[in-house]
């Protein structure tokens, strides 16, 4: 793990920035509140936060690769530029989340609610979604991830993705 990762900054552009570092091998943030904290460029891989409250948390920036966010709340948190690669956040809320720039990389996101979350250039290749959020991320789906260089819409499948709408017809 280098110490250093490109993080996104709260104006949605990368800067390169070092990790703060860890302060325990295990971390279990799991039924804490947390809302409004600091814990942007942060050092939480593999980190748990089951039920944590993380309402308008600063994570930009943070490495949460493998990271766990089963039933956490994630309300209109900081996520941009964050490294969420094999993370797996099911039944989270992230309504309103800042998703730009992180790498989402075969996330497991089942039954997370992605509502009016900004995922301009976010990279979701390879990630678990459930067809009712995809269809809403496709609709809003832009920019192009600046570390991975891939496109937001193109990591979602939106283009091959078939979506039901009804009285047999697709798309």
């Amino acid at each position: 793990l280098s110490p250093a990762v490109a993080a996104g900054g709260n104006d949605g552009l990368l800067d390169i920035q070092t990790l703060r570092p860890r302060q325990q091998e295990q971390i279990n943030e799991s039924y804490v509140k947390r809302d409004g904290q600091d814990l942007s460029v942060s050092d939480l891989q593999g980190a748990t936060f089951m039920e944590a409250s993380l309402r308008g948390t600063d994570l930009h920036g943070s490495d949460l690769r493998g990271a766990m966010f089963t039933k956490a709340v994630l309300y209109k948190a900081n996520l941009s530029g964050a490294d969420l690669t094999d993370a797996l956040i099911d039944r989270a809320v992230l309504n309103g989340a800042d998703l730009r720039n992180a790498v989402l990389q075969g996330a497991w996101m089942a039954l997370t609610d992605l509502g009016g979350a900004d995922i301009t250039g976010a990279d979701f290749t390879d990630a678990i979604i459930d067809k009712y959020q995809l269809k809403q991320l496709c609709q809003r789906a832009s920019g192009v991830n600046p570390l991975t260089g891939v496109d937001t819409a193109e990591s979602l499948r939106c283009s091959s993705t078939r979506f039901y709408s009804g009285s047999g017809s697709t798309r």
